[in-house]
């Protein structure tokens, strides 16, 4: 299930047009593993040694291109809200 799916299904379970527990359950072992030596990963630390403010923001968006990509369920409004 993709994570615009669950967070519809949470939206609808919030405001009552779903019952509870007709949500699947989503895997409960959901672990980020970071490459230290990938080029993309040295650089956002170079970038880090640079300006840490910048790093930060890239970081974050790199984070929710992850969570999107891998399914996990995650507001997108917190980086919509980041980019304002």
């Amino acid at each position: 299930m993709s994570s615009s799916m669950y967070s519809m299904m949470q939206m609808l379970q919030s405001t009552g047009q779903m019952q509870p527990g007709m949500m699947p359950d989503m895997p409960k072992d959901l672990t980020l593993e970071i490459n230290a030596s990938h080029p993309t990963i040295i650089n956002l630390n170079t970038l880090r040694k640079m300006d840490q403010d910048y790093a930060r923001e890239i970081s974050l968006n790199f984070l929710d291109q992850i969570m999107m990509s891998s399914q996990i369920p995650s507001d997108l409004r917190d980086g919509h809200a980041r980019s304002e």
